[in-house]
């Protein structure tokens, strides 16, 4: 499954969900190393984003954004957002809630195209998926695509 930015939320199997947490236990400990290579590599493929970073726009190399507190601080943010959505599996209120308070804040305080939330959400995957090797299996891909499309969707929300 691809992730999606539009339409209703998947549900996500029991074998996925389980699949998402047990992948979650082996990358949120690292979460800040892990969000930072996201960053990097988010606003590196997709320099024109980073307008909507004001913060960033000294950061001309990776070594510079890799060793700023600013930007590895933005990366824990994004990253907690994803455990808020992983502790939240079996609670799509809860889900729907945190998704459109981020919502509102990127459209009405950051101005944010959202076609990034689904451009993002796929560095996310594929991040995941480089640090899990073969744990990355089927039900670990499935899962996480529904959870970043339900992710994408709700970031949307606002728009």
């Amino acid at each position: 499954m691809s992730i999606a930015d539009s339409g209703s939320a998947p549900a996500l199997s029991g074998d996925e969900k389980s699949a998402v947490r047990d992948t979650w236990k082996v990358v949120y400990p690292h979460a800040e190393d892990h969000g930072t290579t996201i960053l990097i590599k988010f606003l590196t493929e997709n320099a024109d984003a980073k307008k909507f970073f004001p913060k960033f726009q000294a950061l001309k190399t990776a070594d510079e954004m890799k060793s700023s507190p600013v930007l590895r601080d933005h990366a824990k943010r994004i990253m907690n957002s994803i455990n808020d959505m992983v502790v939240a599996l079996d609670d799509t209120n809860a889900q729907n809630a945190q998704m459109n308070g981020l919502s509102k804040k990127h459209a009405n305080d950051f101005k944010v195209d959202p076609k990034y939330f689904k451009v993002i959400s796929n560095v996310i995957l594929s991040v995941i998926a480089e640090g899990l090797g073969a744990q990355f299996n089927d039900a670990a891909k499935n899962g996480w695509s529904k959870l970043l499309t339900t992710t994408c969707i709700g970031l949307k929300s606002a728009f």
